[in-house]
């Protein structure tokens, strides 16, 4: 059975503004490493949620969230219009002003910075996430 984490949903980044084939930075230094529990930052499982706040999605269209690696020292290039580090969620998208989930972005790097995009809008959007496990303390 899953359990949750005691920190629920953490918010990662507010009003971060997406154009279309350009990834945004969803937020200057926020990690899973700094926003989560202690016992929370290692678990496997990542969700992430997005509200999108403004703006309109368009039925079948993707927000893709990518994780920019780091060794601690040396960080990964940033995601740009041409170049996708790694891809950690795709969350197709309905036509609405909603919030859409991903829930099985796996073993992401906890000291990664994260971006966003999406496949055809230009939207504005707040970004969650929560740490889960199959065996996590209760």
């Amino acid at each position: 059975m899953k359990k949750y984490g005691a920190s629920g949903w953490v918010s990662l980044g507010t009003a971060v503004a997406i154009t279309s084939g350009t990834p945004a930075q969803i937020h200057a230094t926020n990690t899973v490493a700094s926003l989560m529990a202690a016992n929370e930052e290692d678990y496997p499982f990542i969700s992430f949620r997005v509200d999108v706040n403004s703006g309109q999605t368009t039925d079948g269209n993707t927000i893709e969230i990518f994780a920019r690696c780091t060794d601690g020292t040396t960080s990964a290039p940033a995601p740009d219009s041409t170049y996708r580090e790694t891809l950690v969620a795709v969350i197709p998208t309905d036509g609405t002003n909603s919030f859409f989930y991903e829930m099985q972005a796996l073993n992401v790097d906890k000291n990664a910075l994260f971006y966003i995009d999406s496949s055809s809008d230009s939207i504005n959007v707040d970004v969650a996430i929560q740490m889960w496990d199959w065996d996590a303390p209760a």
